[in-house]
């Protein structure tokens, strides 16, 4: 994204520090000497990141920032103004959510920069979320309609709307937590714009497929059907997995087909290597606790790579930690020792 900074001041020969000092920086940079200029660029572009002065004729920055907040209130507002103004910037911050206030003189090259760059950083975590949230509304009166046209799937509708909910606050706090750690340093903005990017974009796969479904399998069947998806699975390049039965499970069973055919194409796709010639094997067992049935699946190979770090590691963790936990099952990627394992509640049909 290209984001769009506009820097308000009355006096000239601010404006023109201000832009010599920042003429190398890639964001774009807009100028208005005065709350009605400023105003008409508002009008005519789209700004992300605001920085007014506040003792300005005319039109002063306290008013300038109020229309701001009624008329564009995604924009990021920052305060740049004198130290006899404090006590108005104070009264400022508490009406109209100002996000950051830089006194006179400052310094361009460190803190007025990095204070310009936490403030696009900001409105573009918020975008992010509030595309995420878009999303999910969507998602949502997608499945509102269906309730009212097919009573049928109610129940399984009703269930996965909940996820959804409990989805977007899950991963909305996981992304805040990116955000926190970029603004540490713990993590590059390369990685950041990855991670958002690939969390987005399985979080957005995993939403195409529902409504989920449920059906009736025998254990040999499940095994027949699950070698059959993954190679039919067009991104899959791995063989046909080995899936070996731990014991002798007669009857039928009742589970979330469309979670675990999901859970292990992805897998194989973003968490191991996904070459020709890897074979990689499934262990399937149930138990059975408290009267209820679970069945375990393990991913293992000999020759198994994992080829993601720990960044990538802790995001699949949370997303499927997430789904399975709504589902009463658990996930465990272990980079040890190599390995994932699944634990999907079912249903013995008598």
């Amino acid at each position: 994204m290209d984001n769009n900074v506009l820097f308000v001041d009355d006096e000239i020969h601010i404006l023109k520090a201000i832009k010599r000092g920042l003429r190398d920086e890639s964001f774009n940079k807009f100028y208005a000497t005065s709350g009605k200029d400023a105003i008409d660029i508002l009008k005519s572009e789209d700004i992300h990141v605001i920085v007014t002065d506040m003792k300005m004729p005319k039109m002063t920055g306290l008013e300038l920032l109020t229309y701001v907040k009624e008329n564009h209130p995604d924009i990021v507002k920052v305060i740049l103004s004198g130290y006899t103004q404090l006590q108005q910037i104070l009264v400022t911050i508490n009406r109209i959510d100002i996000y950051k206030f830089l006194t006179k003189p400052f310094d361009i090259r460190d803190e007025f920069k990095s204070v310009l760059y936490s403030s696009i950083e900001q409105y573009n975590t918020k975008m992010e979320n509030k595309v995420l949230k878009e999303s999910l509304e969507k998602k949502n009166e997608v499945y509102q309609k269906m309730i009212q046209s097919n009573s049928a799937k109610v129940d399984v509708i009703k269930k996965d709307f909940r996820l959804i909910n409990k989805f977007s606050y899950v991963i909305g706090k996981y992304m805040y937590t990116l955000g926190v750690r970029l603004k540490g340093n713990e993590i590059s903005t390369e990685k950041y714009d990855d991670e958002m990017e690939f969390l987005l974009n399985i979080q957005n796969k995993f939403l195409m497929m529902m409504p989920m479904y449920y059906k009736e399998f025998t254990l040999n069947e499940l095994q027949s059907e699950v070698k059959k998806h993954i190679s039919n699975h067009s991104d899959l390049k791995v063989n046909a997995p080995d899936i070996f039965l731990l014991g002798n499970f007669d009857g039928k069973y009742f589970g979330n087909i469309a979670l675990l055919y999901f859970s292990l194409t992805k897998l194989l796709l973003y968490y191991f290597v996904n070459s020709e010639g890897m074979t990689y094997n499934f262990l399937i067992n149930v138990t059975k606790e408290q009267e209820k049935e679970n069945m375990n699946i393990v991913i293992t190979s000999s020759n198994m790579e994992v080829i993601i770090d720990d960044t990538r590691v802790k995001t699949l963790e949370i997303f499927f930690y997430t789904i399975y936990k709504f589902f009463d099952g658990s996930i465990e990627i272990n980079t040890e020792r190599k390995e994932v394992c699944i634990n999907l509640p079912i249903e013995k049909i008598k």
